[in-house]
This record gives C-alpha cells, structure tokens and sequence, in this order.
C-alpha cells in the first residue's frame, strides 16, 4: 500500500509539473460556449482563459460602442446568456485591462483600433479608459468599446 501511495504521490506531482508547463507556455487558453477548453487550433471560441492571471476574458466580436449609461444593460444581457457557462461577468479595472497589454491577436481578434471602458472611477467618477493602440489611459469618453471579465 505504501508504494502505491509513493507512485501516486509521484504521478500527481507529475501532472502538475506538466500542467504548469502547459500555463508558462501558453499564455491564454481558449474556451468554448460552456466554458470548455478548446484546442490551440479553434477558429470559434467564446471567451479566453488568462493563465497568468486567472482572469477569463469576453470575445465580444460585435464592436459596437457603448455610452457609459449602457454599460449595465450589456452586462447583464451577458450574464442572462450565461457566456461560457457562467454569470458573473463584469467590466475589468483599468489594471485588469491594462494586463492585457501586448494582447495576443491570435486570442483576442476582437480587439480593434478603439478605446475600452474599465469599471475604474476617475476623480469626476467618469470611466477611466484604456487606449490598446497606444496604452494610454484617460476619461470623458463618451463611448467606447466593452471588454468583460470575470
């Protein structure tokens, strides 16, 4: 029994190493309708998994913009559909978008020339921004693009 428990032990720390691996190699992991993993290769997935971070990240492929008065319609129409399985979606802070920063297109085709709304209040409580085209941050915008997490 004991040598059963030390080949156990092993394999689990085995498949940690690998998984570990796998999360240092690829960054971001994408993920289907109900929040399953799909391979590197998909054409079709409906939310990105940050393995750095943990964060799971929207595709949101309609490129509307919103008003900042839209926002939480948007929010809970995504919620309400259950996006990959879960319901509580919600706008990022500017840090969590900001840790986006150098994206990988092949994950995020979404992300266009535009500016995205965080849920961070500046000191006007306007929406703090974040530009992914050149990475600056400003309020007073009055429209931009959404990028949900959760």
């Amino acid at each position: 029994m004991e040598k059963i428990n030390q080949s156990l032990e092993i394999l689990i720390s085995l498949v940690e190493q690998l998984n570990n691996s796998f999360q240092r190699r690829y960054r971001f992991t994408k993920l289907n309708a109900k929040g399953e993993i799909l391979p590197e290769e998909a054409t079709k997935w409906a939310a990105v998994k940050d393995n750095e971070t943990g964060l799971i990240w929207e595709i949101n492929t309609n490129q509307q913009k919103y008003s900042p008065d839209k926002i939480a319609d948007y929010v809970n129409t995504i919620n309400q559909q259950g996006l990959a399985g879960y319901k509580d979606w919600r706008v990022p802070s500017l840090d969590e978008l900001k840790s986006l920063a150098g994206f990988d297109k092949g994950y995020f085709p979404q992300i266009k020339t535009g500016v995205y709304y965080s849920s961070t209040p500046s000191e006007t409580d306007e929406l703090w921004c974040l530009s992914f085209d050149s990475g600056r941050s400003f309020y007073g915008v009055a429209k931009a693009h959404l990028l949900l997490v959760r």
